[in-house]
């Protein structure tokens, strides 16, 4: 669910700005069951195709969105961890390879060593998204429905890895990040 290349500039992608859209599109209706267990038994690969290792999260505050660099610098990894899930079921607008995807948000400040952990392209919503994305949707009363649009899902964790908050907007989640701290 990271924002690539249409419309969206580095300067805002760093400074965690995100742009505002007026059609949600890409959303498919799905049934969502309570999850059971924590963040750190999920699995999903880095944008490099490695197994990423959850439990590496213990202990941490994590937020689940698609780009808020201002945030896990002003945290640092040892506190924050963000996990960025590129998806192209919104409008297409994803870049399409990993490489491409990675040179830009290298370019946006992206920096595992502060944090902040691309994955690989998945899907959220129906029956084929990421076991990540389906456990998060089921892991708290308000977390169930599917993802709209864009930018418009972020998950909130706590350091013990149970899931806090669903927001809509970065600026929430760095409020409820903010609270855990």
């Amino acid at each position: 669910m990271l924002a690539a290349s249409r419309g969206v500039s580095l300067s805002s992608v760093s400074a965690g700005r995100l742009p505002q859209r007026r059609r949600f599109m890409g959303a498919r209706s799905s049934t969502t069951t309570m999850a059971s267990g924590d963040m750190y038994s999920q699995t999903a690969n880095t944008l490099a195709g490695a197994p990423f290792d959850f439990s590496s999260l213990k202990g941490k505050v994590v937020c689940v969105l698609n780009a808020y660099v201002a945030m896990s610098n002003k945290y640092g990894a040892d506190k924050l961890a963000i996990l960025a899930f590129p998806s192209d079921e919104f409008g297409g607008q994803e870049l399409k390879t990993c490489g491409e995807i990675e040179a830009f948000t290298t370019k946006a400040g992206v920096d595992a060593a502060k944090g902040f952990h691309m994955m690989e392209k998945v899907q959220v919503n129906g029956p084929s998204a990421s076991p990540v994305w389906q456990y998060l949707k089921g892991s708290c009363d308000s977390c169930g429905a599917d993802v709209r649009w864009n930018f418009a899902a972020q998950f909130v964790v706590d350091q013990n890895g149970k899931t806090v908050k669903r927001v809509s907007d970065a600026g929430e989640a760095a409020d409820v990040v903010a609270s855990l701290m």
